[in-house]
C-alpha cells in the first residue's frame, strides 16, 4: 500500500483573527494540486478556521489534546470536543509539551489513545535533545518514546529537539537515518513526517529521502509563500513517484510477455500493436494491457512536458512566482498634487524597531 504524503502546519501560539483569515485565504487560493495538508491553529481559532476550510482539501488539526474524556480538568480540551469542531488530526507529544510542560511518555501514550478513540488521527512527535544526540543515544530515545505508545492508525513525526527554532538543521541524510530506523518498528505503509526547521529552501531535499513522507512545519507555516513552496515540494515528489510506478509497470508487463531480456521494440511492435490496430491474429491479455499502459504513459509524459514549458523556470518558480507576478502587476497609487511647502528642518530619525521572527 502506498504511503500517504502529508504536510501539516503547526501555528503554535501565533495568530489573530484577521491574520488567520488572510493566511488561510492565501493558502487556499494557490494550493498545489494533489497536496495533502493540514493546519493546526491555536484552540480559540479552531471553529473559525474550520468554517473557512469547509469544502476544501485542507484538514484541520489541534496542537494538543487531553488524555481525559471529560470531568473536572480546568483548561483541558477533550478529543471528542476537537472532533466535534471539525478536527481530523491532533498533535501529541510535541517536544515543547515534553520539555516545558513535563509531559511523560505515559501521558503522551494516554493522549494518543484518547485521540484514536474519538476518531482523530494522532500525530505522535518523537525526537532527541542535542545532548542525547552528541552522546549517541538518538536511537535509544526515539525507540523509547515510540515504544511507550500502542501505535496504530496514526502519523509519526520525527522532530530533533536541537533543530526546532534554533536555526540549526539536520541534513537530509541525518533525517533519513532516523526515519529508516523508525520505519523498521512500524508497518511499511506508516506515514513518517520530519519536523526540524523545515523551510522552503530545504524542503525538496528532505522530502526526496526515501523514508520521509512529508513535514510537520512550524514557523514557515505562518508565511503563505513559504508554506505553499513546501507543499509544492511535497507534491512534485508525489507526481514523480506516480510516473515511476507507471514506467515500471510497463517494463514488467513487457518482460512477462516476451521473457527476460526481450527488447522493448518487439514488445510494442508485435502483439501489442496488432491488437490495437486490428492486424491479423488474436492478441493475448498481456499484449493489450501493455499497449494501453504504453499509450497512457506516452500521453501523460506529453501533458507533463507541456505543463513544464508553461511554468516559470526561474528560481522559486511555480505558485510562488505567480503570487509575486500578481503583486508586481498591481498599479502603484497615483500621488496627489500638493502645493509647494515651505522648507522645514528635517525631523530626527526614528530608531529602528526589532523584528520578531516566530519560531
Amino acid at each position: 500500500m502506498a504511503r500517504t504524503r502529508l504536510v501539516a502546519g503547526n501555528w503554535k501560539m501565533h495568530g489573530s483573527r484577521p491574520a488567520n483569515r488572510a493566511l488561510v485565504d492565501a493558502i487556499l487560493k494557490s494550493l498545489p494540486r494533489d497536496a495533502e495538508c493540514a493546519i493546526c491553529p491555536p484552540f480559540p481559532y479552531l471553529a473559525e478556521v474550520a468554517e473557512q476550510l469547509r469544502g476544501s482539501s485542507v484538514a484541520l488539526g489541534a496542537q494538543n489534546v487531553s488524555e481525559h474524556a471529560q470531568g473536572a480538568h480546568t483548561g483541558e480540551v477533550s478529543a471528542a470536543m476537537l472532533k466535534e469542531v471539525g478536527c481530523r488530526y491532533a498533535i501529541v507529544g510535541h517536544s515543547e509539551r515534553r520539555q516545558i510542560y513535563g509531559e511523560t511518555d505515559a501521558q503522551v501514550a494516554a493522549k494518543f489513545a484518547a485521540a484514536r478513540k474519538a476518531g482523530l488521527t494522532p500525530i505522535l512527535c518523537v525526537g532527541e535533545t542535542l545532548a542525547e544526540r552528541e552522546a549517541g543515544r538518538t536511537e535509544d530515545v526515539v525507540a523509547r518514546q515510540l515504544g511507550a505508545v500502542q501505535f496504530a492508525d496514526g502519523v509519526l513525526a520525527y522532530e530533533p529537539v536541537w533543530a526546532i527554532g534554533t536555526g540549526r538543521n539536520a541534513t537530509p541524510e541525518q533525517a533519513q537515518a532516523v526515519h529508516a530506523f523508525l520505519r523498521k518498528r512500524l508497518q511499511q505503509d506508516a506515514t513518517i513526517l520530519y519536523g526540524g526547521s523545515v523551510k522552503a529552501q530545504n524542503a525538496a531535499a528532505i522530502f526526496a529521502m526515501p523514508d520521509v513522507d512529508g513535514g510537520l512545519i512550524g514557523g514557515a507555516s505562518l508565511v503563505a509563500e513559504d508554506f505553499l513552496a513546501i507543499l509544492q515540494a511535497a507534491g512534485i515528489e508525489a507526481k514523480a513517484g506516480s510516473k515511476k510506478v507507471v514506467a515500471l509497470s510497463i517494463i514488467g508487463l513487457v518482460l512477462l510477455q516476451h521473457g527476460k531480456g526481450a527488447d522493448m521494440g518487439s514488445g510494442f511492435g508485435g502483439g501489442a500493436s496488432g491488437s490495437l490496430f486490428g492486424a491479423t491474429g488474436s492478441a493475448n491479455f498481456l499484449s493489450r494491457t501493455t499497449a494501453v499502459m504504453a499509450a497512457v504513459f506516452f500521453i501523460l509524459s506529453l501533458a507533463l512536458a507541456y505543463v513544464a514549458t508553461r511554468r516559470p523556470v526561474e528560481e522559486g518558480g511555480g505558485v510562488i512566482d505567480s503570487i509575486r507576478k500578481q503583486q508586481a502587476e498591481k498599479p502603484a497609487p497615483k500621488a496627489e498634487e500638493k502645493p509647494a511647502a515651505q522648507p522645514q528642518a528635517p525631523a530626527p530619525a526614528e530608531a529602528p524597531k526589532d523584528k520578531q521572527v516566530p519560531q
